[in-house]
């Protein structure tokens, strides 16, 4: 009778060492697929918005992303002042700008061919913030 009792114990002592391993693997299959299917897509969508940066510019000193861009070259029959005006920049504002400008560079001395660019605000009014010209 107690061998009888000790194949019982052992028996339900394998089952329920089956029972486990079972729920074991069932929760490992369910992990796995949660990984598979949830942290797949996170990752490629991580990946998407590293895509999406913009590449800084930087050209003359300044972030050519702050700002929207126009590059020229310098006409026959061009001005300092004509090339503001232009461009959004009108008289009482040109003539501050070019006094300041002859402490540093002789305006009349812009050449023919020669390029230049205007960085402009990105807003609605595109107002020009700089004038880089390339001697």
């Amino acid at each position: 009778m107690t061998e009888d009792f000790n194949d019982d114990q052992k028996k339900e002592s394998l089952s329920l060492k089956t029972i486990t391993l079972k729920f074991l693997f069932f929760l490992a299959v369910i992990v796995v697929s949660y990984n598979l299917f949830f942290k797949n897509n996170n990752s490629a969508e991580d990946l998407t918005k590293i895509e999406k940066k913009e590449k800084i510019v930087k050209e003359f000193g300044y972030v050519l992303n702050d700002y929207t861009v126009k590059r020229d070259t310098i006409k026959s029959g061009d001005s300092f002042g004509q090339i503001l005006e232009n461009n959004n920049l009108f008289y009482p504002k040109i003539y501050n700008i070019v006094q300041e400008t002859n402490k540093i560079f002789n305006i009349r001395k812009i050449n023919v061919g020669r390029p230049y660019t205007i960085l402009y605000s990105k807003d609605s009014l595109e107002i020009p913030e700089l004038f880089i010209y390339q001697p």
